[in-house]
């Protein structure tokens, strides 16, 4: 009766051991298939503004494949693009100036990376062009 009861035991810690083991079998991995971000997260304008990020498995790497980079503003159009390749450590990095016509108004503008079927994004916000105020013009003077 005690081989019986030992060997049940035995069994049974092991069966439980397993238990709490099954999920480190299946774990992934917690890094996004693609990263991008902006070195700060609001930008005056002509502000440089760096965005940089990392593909984790590149399986284009037989055949480069750039990868690019829009930012949209808050209307939707398109106020700078970029086309990088990725350095050896899947990595990459572009500047943009906030300035030109197109950077006119202030918000929340989206960062888009593509890469192949891959698409990930960010948002920083632009506080819009500086306005300059004029003086006020003098009153006229009666005489």
């Amino acid at each position: 009766m005690n081989l019986v009861g030992t060997t049940s035991f035995f069994l049974l810690t092991i069966c439980i051991a397993s238990y709490g083991l099954t999920g480190a079998v299946y774990a992934q991995s917690q890094e996004t298939p693609l990263s991008v971000e902006t070195d700060l997260p609001a930008y005056a304008e002509n502000s440089d503004i760096t965005v940089s990020g990392k593909v984790r498995d590149s399986s284009l790497s037989k055949q480069p494949t750039p990868l690019i980079l829009p930012i949209v503003n808050p209307d939707g159009t398109i106020v700078g693009i970029a086309q990088e390749n990725l350095d050896s450590s899947n990595g990459y990095s572009a500047s943009f100036k906030a300035a030109g016509p197109l950077w006119k108004s202030g918000g929340e503008y989206v960062v888009i990376a593509k890469y192949g079927a891959q698409k990930a994004t960010t948002t920083f916000e632009y506080t819009g062009p500086s306005i300059s105020q004029a003086a006020p013009e003098p009153e006229p003077t009666w005489i």
